[in-house]
């Protein structure tokens, strides 16, 4: 499975065989997901983080890369309300 994660859509493709078996293109994209993310940890955890957390939360959290920094867990600044 491939997913590209852009600005405006997100691409999803099913390679099976060296071929596309499915592949398809959705409204959805990074900003959404960004504000989802907001909006889940205010409503879930009542804290309030940034834009810019909320899509350095996304990439480490959904990265199929490995990174140096990544550990068990995923450590962000917010403010409880």
């Amino acid at each position: 499975m491939v997913v590209d994660i852009g600005g405006g859509t997100t691409e999803v493709a099913i390679i099976s065989l060296s071929a596309t078996a499915y592949s398809e293109s959705l409204r959805v994209a990074g900003d959404e997901l960004d504000e989802s993310i907001l909006r889940y940890l205010q409503k879930k955890h009542q804290v309030a983080i940034g834009v810019i957390a909320a899509e350095r939360l996304k990439i480490e959290s959904t990265s199929s890369l490995s990174t140096d920094s990544r550990t068990d867990g995923l450590t962000v600044v917010a403010k409880t309300f």
